[in-house]
């Protein structure tokens, strides 16, 4: 299964890029600041946070993942949510609801994509970077 994870692979291209989490860890989507530019200090719009450390990157790639499912990816981000106190606002079911629809994102995002490119969030929107030669 094709599934986005956090890269190091192109950092710098732009001044406010970052990683701070796993190499090839899978990630999902940050929660966003209110009227955050997309190149605003926080990079909460062009960030993604990994499902297992909670940290952040604006660099991702594609990767083929026998073991993953949707089902998997489901389970990490789940837990991630808890570890984030989600499941303290949300209902049960509200929070099924916000997992199931991420990962579907996910799922979509990463299928659109060919394997190994390496790919930008910038706000609803998702580029392939260029790496440099």
């Amino acid at each position: 299964m094709k599934v986005l994870v956090a890269t190091n692979e192109t950092q710098g291209q732009r001044l406010n890029d970052f990683c701070w989490t796993n190499m090839y860890e899978p990630v999902g989507f940050s929660s966003e600041c209110d009227r955050e530019d997309v190149d605003g200090r926080c990079g909460c719009r062009r960030c993604m946070v990994g499902m297992l450390t909670g940290k952040t990157t604006t660099t991702m790639t594609i990767i083929d993942d026998p073991t993953a499912t949707a089902q998997t990816l489901k389970e990490l981000l789940h837990q991630r949510m808890i570890t984030g106190g989600w499941d303290k606002f949300l209902s049960t079911e509200e929070l099924q609801a916000i997992i199931d629809e991420e990962i579907d994102i996910l799922i979509a995002v990463a299928n659109f994509f060919t394997l190994g490119s390496i790919v930008e969030r910038r706000g609803d929107q998702f580029h392939t970077r260029i790496p440099r030669t």
